[in-house]
């Protein structure tokens, strides 16, 4: 007896496949703040939510389906954790160049 489709399990796949990044997304969102450099948390937070989600979830159901919904909140998830990478490697740079 399945209990869930191919489909859905390929879903869920995708979806979780963000799963090992996200930690390191919100200790970066709590890392900005704590060394007095605020901007891109608050930047990537409403980057994240507003501009990226709540579109792609509005627009995306109509156009591909539920399965599109998983696709796309992974996708932007993985868009986020590159900008992130970005931004702290870009910010500890900034912190060793204060150092000197």
């Amino acid at each position: 007896m399945d209990f869930f489709s191919s489909t859905q399990l390929t879903d869920f796949r995708i979806y979780m496949s963000i799963l090992p990044a996200l930690p390191f997304v919100f200790m970066a969102m709590v890392w900005f703040p704590s060394v007095d450099y605020a901007k891109p948390a608050t930047v990537i937070s409403i980057l994240r939510q507003v501009i990226f989600y709540i579109p792609a979830l509005l627009i995306i159901p109509m156009i591909y389906g539920i399965s599109g919904i998983y696709t796309a909140s992974a996708v932007i998830d993985w868009i986020i954790f590159g900008l992130v990478i970005y931004a702290v490697g870009k910010n500890c740079k900034k912190l060793k160049e204060r150092a000197h």
